[in-house]
């Protein structure tokens, strides 16, 4: 019942890949002349070329010198999928869904049930009464159908909202990490036909959505934790009468 949530790339991805690459390669030579000095005096030679870039992870954030990669990849269905923030999302979604079928089941069984005794009413009505009994039952039916209709719209539009989110702060890992290694351009994996998966950064967007995650979590707890304790504390006082009545606690 859910559509499947997909980007697709736009007609000119050829070109603007081309474009791109264009213009890492003249701005190539610039960047060799910023980073030959750190690098060949780590290692004695010159950066490696784009074709073939050091198999290593995006840089963490530490005192050394970060890595510079002019292009960065990243796998937008893996990041939802597997990320905690996408989990969490999924399976909110998941639930909403789960309990819309179910009960589109018991109404649907229960509309049979109703439609299965109308019938054997039939033969004990006039023509007149059954007809009339029969336009009642389908003026229910198109009821239901519409209500269960607008419940799945409903659903449909929380998953694009919480998609919306999770995309957000995907976008803002992403813009993190390309500026960490001074990238010029970040494609996702599906644009892109032969690379070096040192350039897919999406693990590391992935740590970083997670560590965000288990953050705001913690912050959560301690907020219902705080709530819990204030509420107890000005409950403490009080009793409630079997009328309903509040009353001070006695010793």
């Amino acid at each position: 019942m859910m559509r499947l949530w997909r980007r697709h790339s736009g007609t000119i991805r050829t070109r603007i890949v081309a474009a791109c690459l264009c213009g890492v390669i003249g701005v190539q030579g610039a960047w060799a002349q910023d980073t030959a000095g750190a690098a060949q005096g780590q290692s004695g030679a010159s950066i490696a070329p784009l074709a073939a870039p050091p198999q290593t992870s995006v840089p963490q954030a530490t005192n050394t010198p970060t890595q510079i990669l002019p292009v960065l990849v990243f796998d937008r269905d893996r990041i939802v999928t597997e990320s905690q923030f996408g989990v969490a999302f999924e399976a909110d979604i998941e639930r909403e869904r789960s309990a819309l079928v179910q009960e589109n089941n018991d109404i649907y069984a229960a509309l049979e049930v109703e439609e299965a005794e109308l019938s054997a009413l039939r033969p004990t009505l006039s023509e007149e009464a059954f007809l009339q009994k029969a336009d009642a039952f389908d003026q229910k039916v198109t009821s239901v159908r519409a209500a269960q209709d607008r419940k799945a719209a409903d659903i449909q539009s929380l998953y694009d909202t919480g998609l919306e989110v999770v995309e957000q702060r995907m976008n803002a890992a992403l813009t993190s990490v390309a500026r960490e290694v001074r990238a010029m351009v970040v494609f996702e994996r599906q644009q892109v036909y032969m690379m070096s998966g040192a350039i897919d950064v999406s693990s590391e967007v992935i740590r970083r959505l997670d560590a965000q995650f288990v953050l705001e979590k913690a912050a959560e707890q301690d907020g219902d934790a705080e709530q819990g304790n204030t509420t107890g504390q000005n409950g403490a006082g009080t009793t409630d009468s079997p009328s309903g009545a509040t009353t001070p606690a006695t010793e």
